[in-house]
């Protein structure tokens, strides 16, 4: 299945008139670096963004396009442009990219070594909900719309537990 990402903006319109905006792509997990080259009239118009929030905050009375390129982790680049939106009436404005198939499987071992990091837990006995798949997670984890159990045993020493995420 393929993996993607989005990048956009968002804005909202300050009390001095102009727009305060933030660009991003999202997750940061497939992606090593995003350089985004904004307006020449901007100080400093080239920016580079790493770590775990790509984001870059700014302000401005006008919209722009800004040149974005997307350097994936285990290689490869992606070379695009963003037209900056803002709209009083909507705040989020973006577009999805599917993950090259490279990037998508360097994640892989990143992952699973932070998982392997992480300490075991039981779900059930976790009232913080911030278990995931017998893990615990350092993020807020939505609560399950609806758990049920199973009136038959996997184990000798184990009910099963089942959560189900839609409906």
């Amino acid at each position: 299945m393929a993996k993607h990402i989005i990048f956009g903006n968002t804005a909202q319109l300050n009390r001095l008139g102009t727009w305060d905006w933030t660009f991003y792509v999202r997750p940061a997990d497939f992606v090593e670096e995003v350089v985004v080259t904004l307006h020449p009239t901007f100080a400093n118009p080239v920016r580079n963004l790493q770590g775990p929030k790509l984001e870059l905050q700014c302000s401005g009375w006008g919209t722009f396009e800004l040149k974005v390129d997307i350097c994936w982790r285990g290689g490869g680049r992606l070379q695009t442009t963003w037209k900056l939106m803002f709209d009083p009436d909507q705040s989020d404005f973006n577009n999805e990219i599917e993950v090259p198939a490279e990037a998508a499987e360097s994640a892989r071992p990143a992952l699973l070594a932070q998982l392997a990091a992480a300490p075991a837990v039981d779900p059930g006995g976790d009232p913080r909900g911030r278990a995931w798949h017998g893990r615990l997670v350092r993020q807020e984890l939505p609560r399950p719309r609806a758990t049920w159990e199973s009136r038959r045993r996997p184990r000798e020493d184990n009910t099963a537990r089942l959560t189900c995420l839609s409906g």
